[in-house]
């Protein structure tokens, strides 16, 4: 989707928050790997993006 939005900023940027939904995976990953600090950073990353899309969406 990014690529065919290629030319479109506002398109490209409204597409990244949408990737949150493969933040839990990918913190399972992690958590599995021993990797706690990183997951951490990804609870809080989630968190904070939740509330932008949130603002992006209204």
């Amino acid at each position: 989707m990014a690529q065919s939005k290629h030319e479109d900023v506002l398109a490209r940027m409204a597409l990244v928050p949408r990737t949150l939904d493969a933040s839990p995976p990918i913190r399972r990953c992690l958590v599995q790997a021993s990797d706690h600090e990183s997951a951490a950073i990804l609870d809080i990353i989630l968190r904070d993006e939740i509330g932008h899309v949130l603002i992006g969406n209204h």
